[in-house]
């Protein structure tokens, strides 16, 4: 499949800067998303820890919520 790809984007290079293009923000967000949780769970002090549990408390009370954003990050 990687091989595939490769080919594809060598013989067609728009093809591999409208994939940039369009995957960019989504990579952007989960990254800043992912640098949100390092620094909550990296943290001990006492209102980052609040805020933390304060939000996985909130988010485990709305299934629906938790559903969405388990499928962004699986990228869904």
């Amino acid at each position: 499949p990687l091989q595939l790809l490769s080919l594809l984007f060598r013989f067609n290079p728009g093809l591999l800067a409208r994939y940039d293009q369009e995957r960019r923000p989504v990579n952007l967000r989960m990254q800043g998303g992912l640098d949100v949780l390092h620094h909550l769970f990296g943290s001990t002090p006492t209102p980052m820890l609040w805020a933390r549990n304060t939000g996985m408390a909130a988010l485990n009370a709305v299934p629906p919520l938790k559903s969405a954003v388990t499928k962004f990050a699986m990228g869904l």
